[in-house]
């Protein structure tokens, strides 16, 4: 079992390793920052006032399903993130930094990536025509977080899984 985690963290590295390596040009940084901070819970707010405003039915209930996911990933990312403390990205390998400053200690899940994929599939499943769009910003925040240097692509896919399951445990309680 442990030569298995071990494979998989040499995997994880190597990729993480390839797409931190892009960074260093301007436009790509400037895009990443921008995908990585507007996955930091603004825009959800933002967003869920304007269709409390502009759609009340919809948007009250939208608003219900986003409380109800949040409230079941927040502290079941604060549990998994506390239990396995895994280190981040520059703090583990040489020559490596953080283009952002990372919210907290440790690396494994992503919580920008499992907020905005909870945000993604539930907007995507009330408003299906901007789907694609949708689901292109969420893996774009995953990515960014990469690219940034403060997690690893296990830390990413780990919060795709966490918030497309708590989105969906949202979606069929009301």
């Amino acid at each position: 079992m442990r030569a298995l985690f071990h494979t998989i963290f040499i995997i994880d590295q190597f990729i993480f390793l390839q797409i931190f390596n892009w960074n260093g040009k301007k436009y790509l940084d400037r895009f990443f920052l921008f995908m990585s901070r507007s996955a930091d819970g603004y825009l959800y707010v933002l967003i869920s006032i304007l269709l409390l405003i502009l759609e009340p039915k919809w948007g009250s209930q939208i608003c219900l399903i986003l409380l109800i996911s949040f409230a079941i990933e927040i502290p079941i990312y604060k549990i998994i993130k506390g239990n396995i403390k895994r280190h981040r990205p520059f703090e583990r390998i040489n020559g490596i930094y953080f283009l952002i400053p990372p919210p907290d200690r440790f690396s494994f899940p992503s919580g920008h990536t499992a907020g905005a994929f909870i945000f993604a599939i539930l907007l995507s499943a009330h408003y299906s025509f901007i789907d694609v769009p949708l689901l292109f910003w969420a893996a774009s925040v995953g990515l960014s977080r990469i690219y940034l240097g403060v997690h690893y692509p296990s830390d990413v896919i780990a919060g795709i899984f966490l918030g497309t399951i708590c989105a969906a445990f949202g979606i069929s309680m009301v």
